[in-house]
């Protein structure tokens, strides 16, 4: 079984996985497209998702970075309330 003819599955964060396209006659046919042309756009498309997802994923990446200190403070805060029960 080719990569092109398995199920688009959503792993993670319900990303779907991107396929790769080794034979684009047979993709062509597949897909039903009219032309490569409009392959080529829906392609485009998904790949601009693509994009659009990692950046935002990056930017959850860095905030979650800037709140490590604020977590481990409240983390110390709790364990220390904790211990003088």
């Amino acid at each position: 079984m080719s990569t092109e003819d398995k199920p688009a599955r959503k792993p993670h964060g319900g990303i779907p996985v991107a396929t790769f396209v080794e034979d684009v006659e047979e993709y062509l046919k597949k897909e039903q497209h009219i032309s490569a042309d409009s392959a080529l756009r829906d392609l485009d498309e998904m790949l601009s998702k693509y994009k659009f997802m990692d950046a935002s994923l990056q930017q959850r990446k860095a905030k979650l970075k800037t709140q490590i200190p604020e977590f481990k403070n409240a983390l110390n805060l709790i364990q220390a309330l904790k211990a003088k029960k």
